[in-house]
């Protein structure tokens, strides 16, 4: 049987209340003697992004560059290159939910299969690495 983080707090507080004691342990047998569930979610998300504007950054730092105060970024470093570019995530994912109680079993799947297409800021460092920021419309 698969037990949720929530339902095992929610078990221990109302445990600590004497009065609740003895009628959820009762479910709880109960519970486990007769029904078992589970959740399960799989797949793959794909992205590529194709680049249209690749600029000098022209000793600018990311301080500079971005406007977005918010971004966890050291704002001094400075980039070689500013990029801009379109992205395109394509995306299929299965959600499985199970659940089986004394001998009936039943499953249910659903998939979700799409694409999302969106603009993107990147920046291009002298040791290779690339930061990508979402741009806003």
């Amino acid at each position: 049987m698969m037990i949720s983080l929530p339902f095992v707090l929610g078990t221990i507080v109302l445990i600590k209340q004497k009065k609740m004691a003895i009628p959820l342990l009762l479910v709880f047998v109960v519970i486990i003697n007769s029904a078992c569930a589970g959740w399960s979610i799989s797949g793959e998300m794909r992205t590529t992004t194709k680049l249209d504007q690749f600029n000098m950054a022209e000793g600018k730092s990311l301080g500079e560059l971005l406007s977005d105060e918010s971004l966890g970024v050291d704002r001094s470093i400075k980039p070689l290159y500013a990029v801009k570019g379109e992205s395109v995530a394509t995306f299929d994912i299965i959600e499985e939910v199970s659940a089986s109680f004394f001998d009936e079993s039943t499953t249910k799947s659903v998939r979700c299969t799409g694409t999302v297409t969106y603009r993107v800021n990147g920046y291009l460092f002298e040791d290779g690495l690339i930061t990508e920021s979402f741009l806003s419309d």
